[in-house]
């Protein structure tokens, strides 16, 4: 305790007086005016210096993974490292070296700018060393910590707020959505953090009864499935978890959601978890479980990465080893016909499977090069009801001759043994772009045959329209490269909370969808690291037309934030609901007020952040303009809080078309009265904008219309800031914390690794 005490107050004592000039100075006050690369320039060295005591050296310059292997890099000559290059080349298409990269992610267009064509990758056109391109920084953060303790987390965040730098958290790079990247950013990369894994078979979360207990593991958020996997495997245990082996359950999987092949009888990450640990925006370490600090642990689970804290170890319930009967069939490249057939048979069985309780993924890929097929999984029941089930599918396979590779119904010793036998070896490839879109598909969809054709033919649809285009490109690794459609069948519906995981303090903030879904349907819109910035977007838009297909069909559904849409017409809807995001709003002002930790289509996100400025072209639908997000959308997304100048508690708040009585309500619905109120709104198609100043609001929600007092006299620094035509975004979301007390939780005595009330 007191050694972290003591390198928390060092760090942060060190900062403050060491890295930044005199106090007043101050480097960027609007980052929704200014480019990153303005905010980032202007850090003196110093205080990248005094960073770099403050976490013990571990401070590093970070650059693209293929940087070797270029004659330029940035628009300077450079000699090529033929070594180094070679291991680049070797390791590009696998994940196990590039979650080793800090420069590098699995899915290579986050680590470049999307928008501007700005990258630094390698293409199988390609002859090395390359010539006559240069190797852009693109969106890989130029410097990275190598996060050891939380006081290194700590120190980041007061340098990110002092500095503007924008934040972003990598683990293991797998992240879809370009969440764990930003250009001119800072990198706290996780993949390293200290810790092993440690069995408790009778575990007691703080602050919890004795008869709570349960048998769990506890690892560091470093610690990789495969890592789980081995370790059950070796002390006859079965802990859920994902299909690739280097994603890390303490990074965005549980902060997501967390799906398995074994959660249709076992459930999700999110159901399972019983405490987290985790470094929140305001600066402090925070143990969080059912029964204290409740409204972050359900944050934490399925409330999105990087929203509300860097999670540092995560305990997890686990179960005993259990046998598991593995259905697999692989069927050879079909032709569309067959493929009709094969995704009618899977959506025609899709309830009995889920009752038997098979759970894993199906691949259709007509004309891709691909193999069709499925691995399911389930614990639930014995070889012979599960080769049962199958039967349909089985004798479908047989019909094909030749085409049939593999149609079997085996069972084995332990959920590890089906994953070496049956995922690790179709384990896909990494190293290329891709733009995805996903949808939950309920299961009321999957009953009657008429809900069945059309859902069938809506698939059908889907893959003529993403499998076509990976052929005319003619790229040999967009046809392996993953299946351009994906059924994850890992939706919970064999699994029922328990009373105590249903309890207010116990229930997660994933979206609902999951809990009457069985398909999580996965569209991959692949495209090369050659790709022009019209083919990029292309991709992207041919993603968001297959979820916004998918949602035609199921539109009171949900989906899986993690692999959805980057660009989701309804996010809020789409990833928690209308009820569960103003409770994940209220848990983001208080556990990080200043905004530290955000991302695309996170909570409380501003659109206009420049840390975007690398996403491609949003799409757009039936000829619609190009939008990131909808205009019913923003009665959340423009709700922003922001401290005032003179560190009195103050709100900005931007809502087209809603009262000042409205906006009101849903400020003290969200958080205390503060000391002095700034609202600020714009009338429905109307060019003005009308300012009224509220001091000392009543504590209650007002009941009409609020009491007007006189306006701020003293000017505050949005008052020159020129309005959007329909709205407004700001750029940090704070509460009841202002930057003193932020400073205070940094730089307190209290601040350590026990639990705060």
């Amino acid at each position: 305790m007191s050694t972290l005490l003591s390198a928390s107050l060092a760090a942060c004592l060190l900062l403050r007086a060491a890295a930044f000039p005199a106090q007043g100075t101050q480097f960027a006050t609007n980052t929704s005016a200014q480019q990153n690369a303005a905010i980032y320039n202007a850090v003196p060295a110093s205080a990248w210096t005094a960073l770099s005591q403050a976490v013990g050296g571990r401070l590093h310059f970070a650059y693209p993974v293929a940087k070797p292997c270029y004659a330029s890099y940035n628009g300077a000559v450079q000699v090529p490292d033929v070594t180094a290059c070679k291991t680049v080349q070797s390791g590009y298409k696998t994940d196990t070296y590039l979650v080793t990269q800090p420069g590098g992610y699995l899915n290579t267009n986050w680590g470049t700018c999307q928008a501007t064509d700005a990258q630094c990758a390698l293409d199988y056109t390609t002859t090395l060393p390359i010539t006559g391109l240069t190797c852009s920084q693109g969106s890989v953060a130029p410097r990275y910590i190598q996060v050891q303790k939380p006081s290194d987390i700590q120190a980041a965040m007061y340098f990110s707020f002092r500095t503007k730098v924008p934040l972003v958290i990598r683990n293991s790079g797998h992240d879809y959505k370009g969440r764990s990247s930003a250009p001119n950013s800072l990198m706290l990369y996780m993949n390293d953090y200290p810790g092993s894994i440690t069995r408790n078979k009778a575990f007691v979360a703080q602050g919890c009864a004795a008869s709570t207990a349960v048998d769990s593991l506890t690892f560091p958020s470093s610690t990789g499935f495969v890592d789980l996997y081995e370790y059950c495997e070796a002390n006859a245990c079965t802990v859920v978890g994902g299909s690739a082996e280097t994603v890390r359950p303490g990074g965005g999987w549980i902060t997501g959601a967390g799906h398995s092949s074994i959660s249709n009888t076992l459930g999700l990450g999110v159901d399972l978890v019983v405490e987290l640990t985790a470094v929140v925006g305001t600066g402090q370490v925070i143990v969080a479980n059912r029964c204290q600090n409740s409204d972050l642990f359900f944050a934490l689970r399925g409330g999105g990465g990087g929203s509300f804290g860097v999670i540092t170890t995560m305990t997890t319930k686990i179960y005993p080893q259990m046998q598991i009967q593995a259905a697999y069939v692989r069927l050879a490249s079909l032709s569309p016909a067959n493929l009709q057939t094969f995704i009618s048979i899977c959506v025609q069985n899709a309830e009995a499977w889920a009752a038997v309780g098979y759970g894993g993924y199906i691949e259709p890929s007509a004309m891709s090069g691909q193999a069709s097929g499925l691995v399911l999984f389930t614990p639930k029941v014995n070889n012979s009801v599960a080769l049962a089930a199958m039967k349909p599918m089985i004798d479908y396979a047989n019909s094909l001759g030749n085409l049939k590779l593999n149609a079997e119904v085996t069972s084995m010793p332990s959920f590890f043994k089906a994953y070496q036998t049956y995922l690790t070896p179709n384990e896909e490839l990494v190293g290329l772009g891709t733009a995805i879109g996903s949808r939950l598909i309920p299961r009321a969809n999957f009953q009657g045959s008429a809900n069945q054709a059309t859902l069938t033919a809506t698939i059908v649809k889907i893959a003529n329209l993403v499998n076509l285009p990976a052929i005319l490109k003619g790229s040999p690794l967009l046809y392996t490269y993953g299946a351009p459609l994906q059924f994850l069948v890992t939706a919970p519906s064999g699994f029922t909370l328990s009373s105590n995981n249903t309890s207010p303090a116990g229930m997660s903030a994933v979206t609902p969808a999951w809990r009457n879904s069985l398909w999580h349907v996965f569209v991959n819109s692949v495209f090369s690291n050659s790709a022009s910035t019209s083919d990029i977007a292309a991709s992207f838009q041919r993603a968001h037309t297959a979820a916004e297909m998918l949602r035609a069909i199921a539109p009171n559904s949900g989906a899986y934030q993690n692999e959805a849409d980057t660009f989701s017409s309804n996010p809020i809807n789409d990833f928690w609901s209308p009820t569960i995001y103003p409770v994940l709003l209220k848990a983001k002002a208080k556990y990080d007020p200043q905004n530290l930790l955000t991302g695309h289509q996170t909570v409380g996100w501003n659109a206009t952040d420049p840390r975007y400025n690398c996403y491609p072209a949003a799409p757009h639908l039936r000829g619609l303009p190009h939008i990131r997000h909808s205009q019913r959308d923003r009665a959340f997304w423009d709700l922003r809080f922001l401290v005032d100048d003179d560190d009195s508690r103050s709100w900005v708040i931007s809502k087209p078309q809603l009262s000042l009585s409205a906006i009101l309500s849903a400020v003290f619905h969200f958080s205390q009265a503060p000391t002095n109120l700034l609202v600020q709104w714009n009338l429905s198609r109307a060019p003005s904008t009308v300012r009224q100043s509220l001091c000392s609001p009543p504590p209650a929600v007002p009941a009409r219309r609020p009491t007007r007092a006189r306006p701020r006299t003293r000017p505050t620094p949005w008052a020159t800031v020129p309005l959007p035509p329909r709205t407004q975004q700001r750029t940090r979301l704070t509460s009841q914390s202002t930057m003193p007390s932020h400073k205070a939780a940094l730089a307190s005595p209290h601040v350590h690794m026990s639990r705060v009330v």
